[in-house]
């Protein structure tokens, strides 16, 4: 199992527990010894596999495809498992 494998998993496992952050997620990239750009990869492509939802903490609605913001702490998203 590679790095990113363990990561993806690491973030299941706690998106699976409740909703994430952008912020929080930060955090735990950065436990984990990942930089951001490596995390916005990932999250791209488990978001364009339907399999996480983005929510803009301030209007209540999808955010843009992609605004995963994790360096940003002023504009907050929050981040999901897609309910199936």
């Amino acid at each position: 199992m590679t790095k990113i494998d363990l990561f993806e998993r690491s973030l299941t496992d706690m998106l699976q527990k409740g909703t994430l952050n952008n912020v929080e997620l930060y955090g735990l990239c950065l436990e984990q010894g990942f930089c951001a750009s490596k995390a916005n990869e990932l999250l791209r492509n488990l978001q364009e596999a339907h399999t996480i939802v983005v929510t803009d903490m301030v209007t209540r609605t999808p955010a843009r495809k992609g605004s995963f913001y994790l360096t940003d702490p002023c504009k907050r998203v929050i981040i999901g498992l897609r309910k199936k």
